[in-house]
């Protein structure tokens, strides 16, 4: 489901970067986060992949390692998220 909102944004995006905008965040630290992190320059050598793995891993670190409330600040269901988290071999 992540991968599905970020290939989205990749897709509507008008411009060449993917801003906040582009996605639905549902609070202002997300969508100032994520603007962070594109601002930083190491999204254009990310794959998606990377990106959906660094999301997941900072909405985990700010919710304590708290798969229900990461699963829903992703906006993704607590199933796919413990999949990601097997997928990506992370230790939360």
């Amino acid at each position: 489901e992540l991968e599905n909102i970020i290939e989205r944004a990749v897709i509507f995006t008008d411009g060449e970067l993917i801003n906040s905008s582009d996605l639905e965040l549902t609070t202002a630290s997300d969508s100032q986060e994520f603007d962070t992190l594109l601002s930083s320059g190491d999204v254009e050598s990310m794959s998606l992949r990377e990106l959906e793995k660094k999301a997941i891993i900072n909405s985990l670190k700010r919710n304590s390692g708290n798969r229900t409330k990461t699963a829903k600040e992703l906006g993704i269901s607590r199933r796919t998220l413990i999949s990601k988290i097997h997928e990506f071999d992370l230790d939360f």
